[in-house]
């Protein structure tokens, strides 16, 4: 597994960093560096990686951090994934509603670490099992999005499903539905 993050705060980018190299011993990171804008971190991008399966792109949206800056930061992504449209997207952002609003954000990302639920963690390793989570969910349903499914099936809501998912989470559930 190979991660590259995208990120204009140290304090964020050493964050994530620490967390992925817990989480995953193995993974490799391939920037630790923060970018002071999205052509800075695009020809990054370019130079540095190569369109692979096993390439995760962690990136924040807001460069510079401010909620208007999400919009740029989608089109930025939806450019990166057509250059490298195998590998997987996951939003690092502190404006996940905003985020989802855009046109092409449900194209390009599988998943959403959202920095005020990491900063809302009091431990680091309740920081780690937020990001898992989050990757986890996100690379499983990117998965299931490719394999076929039988399209006449539905979920109807109840508070036993809503329980069963917040425990399990969603992607547990669809692998259930999909078998």
């Amino acid at each position: 597994m190979e991660f590259f993050i995208v990120e204009d705060e140290s304090v964020d980018l050493a964050t994530l960093i620490s967390a992925l190299k817990d989480l995953y011993p193995n993974g490799i990171i391939h920037s630790s560096t923060t970018f002071s804008t999205w052509n800075e971190a695009f020809n990054a991008i370019q130079k540095q990686t190569k369109d692979i399966k096993d390439l995760i792109f962690i990136l924040d949206l807001a460069i510079p951090s401010a909620s208007n800056a999400v919009a740029e930061g989608v089109e930025y992504a939806h450019r990166i994934k057509r250059i490298r449209p195998t590998s997987s997207y996951i939003a690092y952002t502190q404006y996940p509603e905003r985020a989802e609003l855009e046109p092409h954000y449900a194209q390009v990302f599988v998943g959403i670490i959202d920095k005020g639920e990491v900063t809302r963690c009091i431990t680091p390793e309740k920081e780690r099992t937020y990001i898992r989570n989050v990757l986890e969910e996100a690379l499983g349903a990117e998965r299931l999005g490719h394999q076929e499914r039988p399209q006449n099936l539905s979920k109807i809501d109840s508070i036993g499903l809503r329980m069963f998912e917040s425990a399990f989470g969603t992607n547990a559930c669809n692998v259930l539905i999909s078998e």
